[in-house]
């Protein structure tokens, strides 16, 4: 085998493991969407519980950021910033 070759055989390899990867990580997600779904159910005191994912089903669940604190001037907790 020439160098070339083994480069892609090796390249290859690597895209296969990580697919792989990649579809344990979505199992999980979907496993732990579940489980945060009957969570927020029980919370709220819903008897029936949510369905559950299709495996081919693609997941819309955008993470959403912690809300950050916007202080203005002249109000109490605000602060010069030197640069």
């Amino acid at each position: 085998m020439d160098t070339t070759q083994e480069l892609v055989v090796a390249l290859s390899t690597d895209l296969d493991a990580t697919g792989s990867e990649i579809q344990e990580v979505k199992r999980k997600l979907r496993k732990t969407l579940r489980e945060k779904a009957i969570l927020e159910a029980q919370l709220r005191g819903d008897q029936e519980l949510p369905p559950e994912y299709d495996s081919d089903e693609s997941i819309d669940y955008l993470p959403e950021s912690p809300p950050h604190k916007r202080v203005h001037y002249g109000e109490p907790d605000y602060r010069t910033r030197y640069r």
